[in-house]
């Protein structure tokens, strides 16, 4: 089985709005769907809100996407996994 894309970065923020939706569903995750760099940072992206978060600075071999810059920041949520009440 091949490695997530947050698995092989070594990831472990999430989206906020994910984070938020699976707490009321009662599970699940939201790491990013794929990485990009830009301006000297590595950023996460959450396809699904359509948002991008700051990770870490900027990673050889991560594509750099200006384009992706445009989306909305949040910021990350750092979760090994869901919280138990």
């Amino acid at each position: 089985m091949s490695a997530t894309p947050n698995e092989r970065i070594s990831d472990y923020t999430q989206c906020p709005s994910c984070v938020a939706e699976n707490d009321q569903l009662g599970g699940g995750f939201g790491y990013a769907d794929h990485y990009f760099n830009h301006d000297g940072v590595l950023w996460a992206v959450c396809s699904a809100h359509q948002v991008r978060w700051s990770v870490t600075r900027e990673l050889l071999g991560i594509p750099h996407d200006a384009s992706l810059a445009a989306l909305p920041k949040v910021e990350g949520v750092y979760r090994l996994r869901r919280s138990t009440p």
